[in-house]
C-alpha cells in the first residue's frame, strides 16, 4: 500500500511539475514586451490620448483614401463627358461661325470681291457638316442637323441665284 501511495504521490508530483512547465511556457510566450510594459505603466490620461490619436489617424487615412478614389472617379467621368458630349460639338461651333461669316460677306457691299472668301466658307461648311453628321446619334440631333443643312442649302441657293442675277447684268 505504501508503494501504491508513493507511486500515486510521484504521479501527482509529475503532473504538477508538467503543469508548472506548461505554465512557464505559456508565460514565456506571452511575456510582455517593452511596449506592453511601457503601456501598463502609463496613466489613464496618456492611454486615452494615445487611443484617440490612433483613432484619428486611422480615420484620416480612410477618409483620404475614399477622397482619392472619388477624385479619380470624377476625373474619369469628366473626361468621358468631355470626349463624348463636348468634342462632337466643336464642328457645330465652326459651322455656326463659318455660316455667320459667309452671311456677312454675302450681305456686304463688296459681294463680287468677296466671292472667293464666300466659296471658301461654303467648302468649310460642307466639311464641318460632314464631320458633325458622323457624330450625331440622337434622333432629335439628326432632325436638327437636317433642318440646319436645309437652311444652309437654301441660303447658298439664294446666294447663287443672286450671283447669277447680278452676273447677267439685270440689276
Amino acid at each position: 500500500m505504501k508503494a501504491f501511495k508513493m507511486a500515486e504521490g510521484i504521479e501527482k508530483f509529475m503532473k504538477q511539475k508538467m503543469w508548472q512547465n506548461q505554465q512557464t511556457k505559456i508565460k514565456r510566450m506571452f511575456k510582455p514586451t517593452f511596449i506592453a510594459k511601457k503601456y501598463r505603466s502609463m496613466t489613464i490620461y496618456k492611454k486615452l490620448s494615445i487611443s484617440f490619436l490612433a483613432v484619428a489617424v486611422i480615420s484620416s487615412v480612410l477618409i483620404s483614401a475614399v477622397g482619392v478614389i472619388n477624385l479619380k472617379n470624377n476625373n474619369n467621368m469628366s473626361q468621358s463627358i468631355y470626349s463624348e458630349d463636348l468634342v462632337p460639338l466643336s464642328p457645330l461651333y465652326r459651322i455656326e461661325t463659318d455660316f455667320l461669316s459667309m452671311e456677312f460677306k454675302v450681305n456686304s457691299d463688296d459681294f463680287f470681291t468677296n466671292q472667293a472668301a464666300i466659296s471658301n466658307y461654303v467648302t468649310q461648311l460642307d466639311a464641318e457638316l460632314s464631320k458633325y453628321s458622323k457624330s450625331v446619334t440622337d434622333t432629335n440631333e439628326k432632325a436638327d442637323l437636317s433642318q440646319m443643312v436645309s437652311d444652309i442649302t437654301d441660303f447658298q441657293n439664294q446666294g447663287n441665284n443672286a450671283l447669277n442675277y447680278f452676273s447677267l447684268g439685270l440689276v
